[in-house]
């Protein structure tokens, strides 16, 4: 993920010398440099005051690095708009099919040279955790974070260190932890916790013996499109468990197709992509390599990429043969046209945003061989999953899915149908009162929308079916199986 070595954007000389005279007029100093990249998401904290801004500003001033910030888009209105973008500011329209998130990936696409600040507590009160939003932009975008601070007990500001973000949130926070140690806000009451997920700081229900039904309609309301998910599920260990029973669970299709289903996926995409003995595959989300085997079985050199380590242990236990990788396909950097063809299977496509989507696509099409095939499958706008009751509960007095102890699950079904997007957001709530927010997005293609995104991304459509099996495509059917050959 690590840059060349740059230099950011740089803000004049002479502004930066007034800036340099102030900060020392107030008795301020400013610490640290600024890295050698010419992109990085800079992390700003803590948040207790209005000043914060101010002196934010001044600092990058000092340090001569022009600062990107995002804020709403009604606020750019004339007669102050120009002003505010003249400080970095960037209109974000959360009513857009992209939410702050994934524009600010976009932005960092558009612009060879981008520094954007994020305030990841979001307010000057004290909240229990920090908003995510400014891990994932970095993860999104490919950029390192740079842990920015205010310190007023020492009178000083600035940039510490580089901070490339792995993937796993709960290991890099604890690096993001210690740094942010000590340091001291305006108004101390009111710093937050640095957390990010509600495990580590669960949300109360309860207190005082009463339950918070105001708290309770609060998580319930329907949050921005793919907006990420505040409790980490698919590395999480006990739901790791659960999952990789539910893919060796051989009469469902929860996670995993049955095994006859999966055994003629493989021996169709074999024979449609032409592949023969020795052909590299590339088999994206892998799991515990249910479908990495069979290709195995056909003398095919098999890398498979998955988030669990307990799926790929399993995998690389059952499947000597092929290579487990354990990464985020998103961020995966993988070298140039070394596979003949690649899959990525059951719907994987779906939960992802627009902008991870079209940089899984770029990374797989740079990963292919002139000509090689992409196999992928998504759901329609016709599935049913879309289509789902609103809201229902149910009680696992011995624990479940979620929690190994009991629990109650409030699931709640959101739509986003300008976007064809929809949700499951499940509340569970523990016998002491704290919740677990989960989220799980599905966005449902047709076959002219998933086309014309493949067609952008440099990929021709050979072929549109009813799933990887090479079933006919039907035009009420809930799946969509493609083949795609890169341009």
């Amino acid at each position: 993920m690590t840059q060349p070595a740059s230099r950011p954007p740089e803000v004049n000389i002479i502004l930066s010398t007034l800036a340099r005279l102030l900060f020392r007029l107030f008795g301020w100093q400013p610490q640290g440099s600024v890295p050698p990249l010419a992109q990085f998401v800079v992390v700003a904290a803590p948040h207790t005051s209005n000043w914060d801004g101010l002196i934010v500003i001044m600092m990058s001033l000092v340090l001569r690095v022009k600062l990107r910030w995002m804020g709403k888009h009604t606020l750019f209105r004339p007669p102050f708009g120009f002003i505010l973008r003249a400080l970095g500011g960037i209109p974000i329209n959360r009513s857009a099919s992209h939410n702050a998130v994934q524009q600010a990936v976009q932005s960092f696409r558009d612009h060879k040279n981008w520094v954007l600040v994020v305030a990841p507590e979001g307010t000057r009160s004290k909240t229990t955790r920090w908003k995510t939003g400014f891990y994932h932009i970095a993860l999104g975008a490919g950029v390192p974070l740079v842990l920015g601070f205010v310190d007023y007990r020492r009178k000083s500001a600035g940039l510490g260190p580089v901070i490339e973000p792995t993937g796993d949130i709960e290991a890099d926070m604890a690096a993001i932890r210690a740094f942010y140690t000590g340091i001291i806000g305006r108004h101390p009451e009111k710093m937050s916790d640095i957390n990010l997920t509600y495990k580590e700081a669960p949300m109360r229900l309860i207190e005082n013996n009463r339950l918070l039904f105001n708290r309770l309609a609060d998580l319930a309301t329907k949050p921005p499109l793919f907006e990420p998910s505040p409790a980490r599920f698919w590395n999480d260990p006990y739901i790791a468990q659960q999952m990789l029973k539910a893919h060796l669970d051989p009469t469902t299709d929860a996670a995993s197709r049955r095994p006859e289903t999966i055994e003629r996926c493989a021996a169709w995409i074999a024979e449609r992509a032409g592949l023969l003995p020795g052909a590299r595959l590339l088999d994206l989300g892998c799991g515990p390599g249910l479908y990495a085997r069979r290709f195995a079985g056909r003398d095919l050199r098999v890398t498979g990429v998955d988030f669990s380590e307990n799926s790929l242990a399993y995998a690389r236990q059952h499947d000597p043969h092929s290579t487990y990788i354990h990464a985020d396909y998103r961020t995966l950097d993988l070298p140039p046209e070394s596979f003949e063809a690649a899959v990525l299977i059951y719907g994987d496509l779906c939960v992802l945003n627009d902008a991870d989507r079209d940089t899984v696509l770029h990374n797989v099409r740079r990963a292919l061989c002139p000509g090689g095939y992409f196999f992928f499958d998504v759901m329609t706008p016709q599935h049913s999953d879309y289509h789902q009751p609103s809201a229902r509960w149910w009680v696992e007095t011995s624990g479940g899915f979620w929690k190994p102890t009991p629990y109650l699950a409030l699931l709640r079904h959101h739509q986003y149908p300008e976007h064809e997007t929809g949700l499951e957001q499940y509340l569970v709530i523990e016998d002491s009162g704290d919740v677990t927010e989960y989220r799980i997005w599905s966005h449902y293609y047709s076959p002219e929308a998933i086309t014309a995104v493949l067609e952008r991304q440099g990929f021709e459509v050979v072929g549109r079916y009813g799933n990887l099996t090479g079933a006919p495509y039907q035009p009420d059917g809930e799946w969509l199986g493609l083949a795609a050959r890169r341009m």
